[in-house]
């Protein structure tokens, strides 16, 4: 199976955490990281099949647009 990468940052460390959680139960994906990356901001990083991490990350997109500051999903 291929393996894919998502990283999605974020504007708010409390939201980034709750984010984190809703992606991990939204789909099939495992967590590389997910961290404070500099005062106020939470970064998180998915790995998993392309159309599992996509759809994670849509589902971050959905529930959490307000404090998303970027996201990138990258296939292999």
């Amino acid at each position: 199976m291929y393996r894919s990468i998502g990283v999605i940052e974020l504007k708010s460390i409390p939201k980034g955490v709750e984010a984190a959680d809703a992606a991990l139960k939204s789909a099939g994906v495992d967590v590389v990281t997910a961290h404070p990356a500099c005062p106020g901001k939470y970064e998180i990083i998915l790995t998993g099949s392309i159309s599992n991490v996509q759809s994670a990350v849509d589902h971050v997109m959905g529930r959490f647009s307000d404090y998303v500051i970027d996201h990138s999903v990258m296939g292999r």
